[in-house]
């Protein structure tokens, strides 16, 4: 692994994005094969890493809580992954976003260790959490790439295909167990992206607009709502168990 530093005027735009992360101390390592640096960083999760391992080698960026909450955070990116365009950025904003989420945690629950926020179950309420924060995650991310752009001068593009991606993703969405947990991660990540969009482009992306467009998925909507409302860990602590009901609502 080969340690990445950003220079000051870097840090100081992703902390515009994302100001909890100023308190977390992370490392951020590139690498040739994410699954390995992991296992190397946590050998005593091997055996859960392989049993995961085509998802974590289809990866290209990692945040990898050590067993102690008082050590660093490492955030790792696939080496090949970087290059001179702004994406790669928006993955690190993406992996710090969780790293800021996971200390937080930590802090609130008083926690000595993050396993307990690792190893968890499907609908429990670090679970939940973790699905909250891939949405935010993935928001940050995109939000952080198209503040570059604007930065560069490249005003904001919303894509031309954005209608279409949304009823494309919605056919797929419509024949898959909508409950099975890599459903619901993928339903995350697609909705954290739909987030940033309605920011950027808000007189085009309306409520009224997502209503209509969700309309044979009303679950989405509904989690994308929620989502957007509760964006701190301070308010949607308190109601990850809502979170759970909208996922179990019929359509």
């Amino acid at each position: 692994m080969l340690k990445i530093s950003l220079d000051d005027a870097l840090l100081a735009k992703l902390y515009t994005v994302l100001p909890d992360v100023r308190e977390v101390s992370v490392e951020i390592q590139a690498t040739k094969c994410i699954r390995t640096s992991y296992k190397n960083l946590r050998p005593d999760l091997v055996a859960a890493i392989e049993a995961d391992a085509e998802a974590y080698d289809n990866l290209v960026g990692l945040t990898v809580l050590p067993h102690a909450v008082d050590k660093p955070i490492d955030v790792l990116i696939d080496a090949n992954y970087i290059s001179n365009d702004n994406a790669w950025l928006g993955t690190i904003a993406h992996e710090l976003t969780h790293a800021g989420h996971y200390y937080q945690l930590a802090m609130k629950e008083s926690l000595d260790c993050y396993d307990p926020l690792i190893l968890v179950t499907q609908w429990s309420k670090h679970w939940l959490f973790q699905m909250w924060s891939e949405f935010h995650a993935r928001k940050n991310g995109d939000t952080f790439i198209q503040c570059l752009l604007k930065e560069g001068g490249t005003a904001p593009v919303l894509n031309a295909d954005w209608q279409s991606d949304i009823e494309e993703y919605q056919k797929e969405y419509a024949t898959s167990n909508t409950l099975h947990k890599i459903c619901i991660y993928e339903m995350m990540l697609f909705l954290g992206s739909i987030s940033a969009r309605c920011d950027f482009f808000p007189e085009i992306l309306d409520s009224d607009t997502l209503k209509k467009l969700f309309s044979a998925n009303p679950r989405l909507k509904r989690v994308l709502t929620f989502s957007q409302q509760y964006d701190t860990l301070e308010t949607v602590y308190p109601r990850l168990d809502e979170l759970k009901q909208i996922f179990f609502q019929i359509e």
